[in-house]
């Protein structure tokens, strides 16, 4: 095994106190979600999730998705869930009973749009190209549609991205698994 970070490649840094919103969850999303808040200046932006340790280098990554041409990049989730399982999954076991409602309206929607069949993706990892206006608006309506529904956002991407049709670039493998 390795210890993370030995070659002190990350700098690690705490939440500057202007981005730091009412619960770590929302601060969470605000970096997922609207990666020029914290990176304005950049060409990809790769948010990672704070359970993910990074032990390679990234740079062939990021040249595949900067080739690409893409907005975003993807993985799979691992599970191959579709909207429609996912979200009998978290009504089964993730999410509040009092918020089931949310979830079963977000199922109607969805499905008069006719994408509950889509694969959904693993978002503990995603690229951005920071140049793109679609990286902000999709940033805003998953914002929206978290706001909205249910708080799992592979519940919400998939409309997001059906809506915004932006180009993206999916892995064909899963991180977990190269």
């Amino acid at each position: 095994t390795s210890k993370p970070n030995r070659r002190r490649i990350w700098q690690h840094m705490p939440v500057p106190h202007q981005l730091q919103m009412e619960t770590q969850t929302l601060t969470n999303r605000r970096f997922k979600l609207f990666p020029g808040d914290v990176l304005p200046e950049c060409d990809v932006a790769i948010y990672v999730d704070g359970n993910i340790l990074i032990r390679a280098d990234l740079s062939p990554l990021i040249e595949a998705f900067w080739n690409s041409g893409a907005d975003i990049a993807l993985f799979p989730h691992p599970s191959g869930r579709t909207l429609e399982n996912e979200i009998d999954f978290v009504l089964e076991r993730t999410i509040p009973q009092e918020h089931a409602p949310l979830a079963e309206m977000q199922r109607q929607t969805y499905g008069e749009l006719g994408i509950l069949g889509q694969k959904i993706t693993e978002n503990t990892i995603i690229f951005y190209r920071m140049s793109s206006p679609k990286v902000a608006q999709i940033g805003q309506l998953w914002w929206h549609e978290l706001k909205r529904y249910c708080k799992r956002d592979q519940i919400s991407l998939p409309y997001v991205l059906n809506q915004l049709a932006p180009k993206v670039h999916y892995w064909d493998w899963h991180f977990h698994h190269p």
